[in-house]
C-alpha cells in the first residue's frame, strides 16, 4: 500500500521556505520511517488562478482516497477550494496556527 500524501499550501506571497513550512517538514521527519507521509511543500504562485491551476494538477495526480491538503492563510483558502472543487475527494484541514 502506498503511504499517504500531505500536501502543505503556504500563504499569500510566502514560500515553502516559511517558517511554518519548515515547521511541518522538521515534524513529518521526525515520525518514525513507517508512519511518515509523502509531504509536498509546492512553491504557488501569488496569483490565486495561477494557483489554483497549480494545485488542481497536482491534486490530479495523487490517490484522491490518501491525499490530504492542509495550508496556512491563502493556502487555507485554497487548500478548502480545492477540496470542493475536486468534490469533496480531498480532507481539508485549517489554518496551521
Amino acid at each position: 500500500m502506498t503511504r499517504p500524501t500531505l500536501v502543505y499550501l503556504h500563504g499569500f506571497r510566502s514560500s515553502p521556505k516559511s517558517t511554518k513550512a519548515s515547521q511541518l517538514v522538521a515534524a513529518v521527519d521526525a515520525l518514525p520511517p513507517n508512519s511518515r507521509p509523502a509531504l509536498l511543500v509546492p512553491a504557488l504562485s501569488w496569483r490565486p488562478v495561477e494557483a489554483m491551476a497549480a494545485i488542481d494538477a497536482l491534486a490530479g495526480a495523487h490517490d484522491r482516497s490518501r491525499t490530504t491538503f492542509v495550508g496556512s492563510s491563502l493556502g487555507s483558502i485554497l487548500s478548502g477550494s480545492i477540496s470542493d472543487f475536486r468534490n469533496k475527494y480531498f480532507s481539508s484541514k485549517r489554518s496551521i496556527q
